[in-house]
């Protein structure tokens, strides 16, 4: 491998959090090299640069995962006031009805106030 292909490597592999002695390790690089190369104003930015996409990456996949929960517990709380109109959720009774939707009320308003 080349010197420009095994940084490549490295910024890849130091982004993703790796320990130096681990990188080397895996490039068949020195410890020392790693290190200088970890120094470099240019492979600090270029890694810093993956590191926050890969932040707002996670934040987007954490805003769909949370906007996808609180589809589900409204969905789930319409069941049970469907269930407490009808009275007819596997026998429950109304107290234990209310009981629940209370409980999915409370979740569904933390949700919501995580961001």
């Amino acid at each position: 491998m080349d010197k420009t292909h095994l940084q490549n490597e490295f910024i890849v592999l130091r982004s993703s959090g790796m320990l130096l002695k681990d990188i080397a390790e895996k490039l068949n690089i020195s410890t020392k090299t790693a290190e200088r190369w970890n120094k470099q104003p240019e492979i600090q930015d270029q890694i810093k640069a993956i590191k926050e996409r890969n932040l707002e990456e996670l934040k987007k996949n954490y805003e769909i995962d949370q906007a996808e929960r609180i589809k589900i517990l409204t969905a789930t709380v319409k069941q049970i006031d469907d269930a407490i109109n009808e009275k007819t959720l596997q026998n429950l009774s109304a107290n234990s009805l209310l009981t629940l939707k209370l409980k999915y009320l409370k979740e569904l308003r933390e949700e919501e106030n995580i961001f």
